[in-house]
């Protein structure tokens, strides 16, 4: 017969014959865990409550004509582009229009005037982060074709336009 405790006395040990229904060490560790499972869930729920999504960002490829540049040759660049591009992207710009877009997307913040002598152009927009300049490579070095211009036009998050480099 196990030795009786005193009245009051708060007992310290399992009795014999039993045992503790887990280890401290595993429980301590359940606890753990359980904390961390419930802060990634709650980090989680607050970062898709209170996050609002970043549009994508715009770019625009810009091809630059020569002033002298044939209907054949303004043909093949944008055969060309709608071979890369969705055809509803491609906008074909008269040379007033190329200069106006040129100064409202990269100049306006600038007090810059446009210099060059600039024909006719094709503009892309494209909404998403990244373009693949590999692969406009070779209409930059079409007949016809004065400059290839990839950039992003300044937003709200960017208040200047960006020029990509783009080989």
């Amino acid at each position: 017969m196990p030795p009786e405790s005193p009245p009051g006395a708060v007992p310290t040990a399992m009795p014999p014959g039993r045992s503790a229904p887990w280890p401290r060490w595993v429980v301590y560790s359940l606890v753990v865990l359980a904390a961390l499972v419930g802060g990634a869930v709650a980090g989680a729920t607050v970062t898709l409550l209170v996050v609002e999504d970043r549009p994508e960002d715009l770019h625009v490829v810009t091809v630059f004509l020569d002033g002298g540049a044939t209907a054949e040759q303004r043909t093949a660049v944008e055969s060309a582009l709608s071979r890369m591009y969705p055809p509803d992207r491609i906008r074909r710009q008269s040379r007033e229009q190329t200069l106006e877009t040129l100064r409202e997307d990269y100049l306006k913040d600038f007090g810059a005037e446009v210099k060059a002598e600039l024909g006719e152009s094709f503009r892309v927009e494209l909404p998403g982060s990244s373009i693949d300049c590999p692969a406009l490579a070779p209409v930059g070095k079409m007949p016809g074709v004065q400059l290839v211009a990839v950039g992003q036009p300044a937003d709200d998050d960017r208040p200047y336009a960006l020029l990509l480099e783009c080989p």
